[in-house]
């Protein structure tokens, strides 16, 4: 099968209930995750640039990309308040340490999370995973049936 096929496979309306199905799944999953990443971007930029914290010192490390929060924070609930402990014994896979460093998950150690974190956690890995499968359903129904 050539590309040129695929492509006209893909671009066709989608006519089966299954894949219309999938899709609708992962285009709700896709929009809470791009919720996540929108609560976090008002965090950050009504913050200065940079994601407060809410811990106490001795778990505050600081970077770039974060801030000791204070009393002038501004939507404090949507910063990283949330205490996230990632044993990497419990990681065996290098596939899925790489897909949690992608996502920022803490790793080894303890972190601070927001509730946008967890919210793209929780559906950007199945949102990529149900846009494949709907992906090989049309395909599958366009080619074998």
């Amino acid at each position: 099968m050539t590309l040129s096929k695929i492509k006209e496979i893909l671009t066709k309306k989608v006519e089966s209930k299954k894949a219309k199905k999938i899709i609708n799944i992962a285009f709700f999953f896709a929009i809470m995750a791009i919720a996540g990443g929108a609560m976090n971007m008002l965090a950050v930029l009504s913050n200065g640039g940079r994601m407060p914290v809410f811990c106490e010192e001795i778990y505050f490390t600081g970077n770039d990309r974060h801030s000791h929060a204070n009393e002038n924070t501004r939507f404090k609930i949507l910063c990283d308040w949330i205490m996230i402990s990632g044993d990497e014994r419990a990681i065996d896979s290098e596939i899925v340490r790489a897909m949690m460093s992608l996502v920022q998950f803490p790793i080894g150690g303890l972190g601070f999370s927001s509730p946008g974190d967890i919210l793209i956690w929780i559906f950007y890995f199945p949102t990529l995973f149900l846009v494949l499968i709907s992906i090989s359903v049309i395909i599958y129904e366009n080619i074998w049936q």
